[in-house]
């Protein structure tokens, strides 16, 4: 959306879209927040209820809208999450952050699917038919019991029918944000020669799976390279809760 079509009466309009607000409802935000050059906001009269912000940001050329459920009269969204929101479009990573699973994946990558189950998360991006996915599982000693990193590999590589895999599973060590090194295993599975034909399918799948002690998580990190996988790995967990 270019810069000239987006007037407060655009961002009034999506207010009304979202909320029960009235015609006057809708008030200017565009001090609270450095990430967009020009935001409303509208505020719930009788809480609970809710209370939606909507700015634009002419770094990356789009609408962003925060939504928060108010129970009660406070100052949480304009005074707290507004004056935190970052736009991070000219970095060269992007950071993630849902429920208690933060991470980051390089620029260009764009969330294709997620999965978020009690103690379950993962997310998936895809660039062309490039991929890498994150997926974190909670209460690790419980399902180490029962399991191993190794078996977590070979079961995600026996979900994906269009690959083989190639070796046997290694023993890898990732760099974490923290400066912890974290010992892991590793395991490749390629694509078969029969496959050929099917543009879409990247030539390899790794997989990656640490056990997180300091986190009590689970960690099982997919891509089509090796240092993508190391990368996005090394990074889970920073900022989380």
């Amino acid at each position: 959306m270019a810069r000239g079509k987006v007037t407060r009466h655009v961002l009034d309009d999506v207010l009304r879209d979202e909320t029960d607000a009235p015609a006057d409802g809708p008030m200017s935000a565009d001090h609270l927040s450095d990430a967009c050059a020009l935001a409303s906001a509208y505020l719930a009269t009788t809480p609970p209820g809710r209370e939606v912000f909507v700015g634009w940001s002419g770094d990356s050329s789009r609408l962003i809208e925060l939504v928060y459920h108010a129970r009660e009269r406070d100052d949480v969204l304009m005074h707290e999450l507004v004056p935190s929101l970052r736009d991070t479009a000219d970095l060269p990573v992007q950071l993630w952050s849902v429920l208690n699973l933060a991470c980051t994946v390089p620029a260009g990558f764009k969330l294709g699917s997620h999965d978020l189950r009690a103690g379950d998360l993962q997310l998936h991006w895809t660039q062309g038919r490039r991929f890498v996915s994150v997926r974190q599982l909670a209460m690790a000693e419980v399902v180490l019991g029962r399991t191993s990193l190794e078996r977590l590999i070979a079961d995600r590589q026996r979900q994906q029918p269009h690959y083989h895999p190639a070796g046997s599973i290694a023993q890898e060590v990732v760099a974490m944000h923290d400066g912890r090194e974290i010992a892991a295993r590793v395991g490749i599975a390629r694509r078969p020669r029969r496959f050929f034909w099917n543009a879409g399918l990247a030539p390899q799948r790794v997989t990656l799976a640490l056990h997180d002690s300091a986190r009590d998580r689970i960690v099982i990190v997919e891509a089509d390279d090796l240092a993508l996988v190391r990368q996005v790995a090394g990074a889970v967990g920073g900022g989380a809760a």
